[in-house]
């Protein structure tokens, strides 16, 4: 409580409140988050002073903060006790805004004030027993194969015990005993132990005591053989063994290639175009094509064009006005290819076969109504 100074109009707080009340609010003006405390001796004109038991309610969510009055305006040995009655946690600090505790809802911590040599003194935080407790536990399964019950009961309100056993298949499992084997599930909830036995043969029977399954003593394999299952590649494979095929005993299959394949693999460093003269038999009768696609252009004559792209072609040499001599760079096998040659600007391609096919071809170029030789930007050749 406190009382009127009818000299100066201001609040005379009493030396000592026991009990205080007080709501943190964050949304709603008047806004006091955080929540600053006084001394009742600091005769401060402020409804929030400290009292020995402060019950604090936080309307709001979020960050709520009760900060304790200036340390050194009290002696030491202070006790203050915080409670938490509402449903939103709420921390309290020293007067510079340090943590010294976080009330959850249902909780009361007590607070002593141990040196107040600063501003911020030193607080001892006790926590008494009794603050926050269990008052219901509960226990339950998520499948049928757990049993969970209680004693005396469920939910355990005082002094009891959760009892957790299995069921069902579970429990079945577990019967066993001393016993050995392999389960079998032979219906619900029901498991038998089966085994393995042998004899000399094993055999296979469908006993409902065991399961018994063997194999004739010293078995092995008595042959194996190899061979080509399409005709048509018999002459391209070729399987022979170090003894018989089938082999009946230790041995070694050959695997090979014959024929066609063999031929075509024994060029050694040779190259050009295989050409199949006879069953199994292939020769290279030429080292290659060429193309290529060039700027018949060129500042003098004689000159190297620039070439765009080239297969098998090391120069271009314009030599004439619409005139052009390629070189290959891997001579052809013989003078039996087609040239193909194309040119742009609308002008008309002539090319030359010389004897010299195997090494260069020569390609002409003339206007379309002229038939005048011309040099033209955009060549193409092919030799096929």
């Amino acid at each position: 409580m406190s009382y009127i100074n009818i000299i100066g109009s201001g609040v005379t707080q009493t030396s000592y409140t026991s009990y205080a009340a007080y709501t943190l609010n964050n949304t709603t003006v008047p806004v006091n988050n955080p929540l600053v405390l006084y001394w009742s001796t600091q005769f401060i004109d402020t409804p929030y002073i400290v009292a020995g038991w402060i019950d604090i309610t936080a309307t709001d969510a979020g960050s709520n903060t009760v900060m304790m009055p200036n340390a050194q305006e009290a002696s030491t040995g202070e006790k203050v006790t915080f409670n938490n009655p509402g449903t939103n946690a709420y921390i309290v600090a020293n007067n510079g805004g340090t943590t010294l505790a976080t009330i959850a809802p249902g909780e009361f911590w007590e607070f002593i004030l141990t040196d107040n040599t600063t501003v911020n003194g030193s607080w001892r935080v006790v926590r008494p027993a009794g603050s926050a407790a269990v008052t219901s536990i509960n226990a339950d399964s998520l499948n049928n194969n757990v049993v969970i019950t209680g004693t005396p009961g469920l939910p355990i309100t005082t002094t009891g015990t959760i009892n957790v056993g299995l069921a069902h298949d579970l429990l079945a499992l577990t019967q066993f005993g001393g016993a050995t084997g392999f389960a079998d599930r032979t219906g619900v909830d029901t498991w038998a132990l089966k085994s393995i036995t042998g004899a000399t043969p094993i055999t296979v029977t469908t006993s409902s005591a065991n399961i018994q399954i063997g194999i004739t003593p010293n078995q092995y394999v008595d042959s194996i053989g190899a061979d080509v299952p399409n005709g048509t590649n018999a002459a391209n494979l070729v399987i022979t063994s170090s003894t018989t095929n089938p082999i009946t005993g230790n041995g070694i299959f050959h695997f090979a290639f014959g024929s066609d394949l063999l031929a075509l693999i024994s060029f050694g460093a040779g190259t050009g175009i295989p050409v199949r003269t006879a069953p199994g038999v292939w020769s290279l009768t030429g080292s290659g094509i060429a193309n290529v696609r060039f700027n018949g252009v060129t500042g003098a004559i004689p000159q190297l064009c620039t070439i765009n792209s080239q297969f098998n072609v090391a120069t271009v040499n314009h030599i004439a006005t619409g005139q052009w001599v390629i070189t290959y760079t891997t001579p052809l096998a013989n003078t039996n290819y087609v040239v193909i040659a194309t040119a742009g600007n609308g002008a008309s391609i002539v090319t030359s076969y010389a004897a010299t096919l195997t090494t260069s071809v020569t390609v002409y170029a003339f206007t379309t109504n002229t038939n005048a030789p011309t040099d033209v930007a955009d060549i193409s050749v092919t030799i096929s």
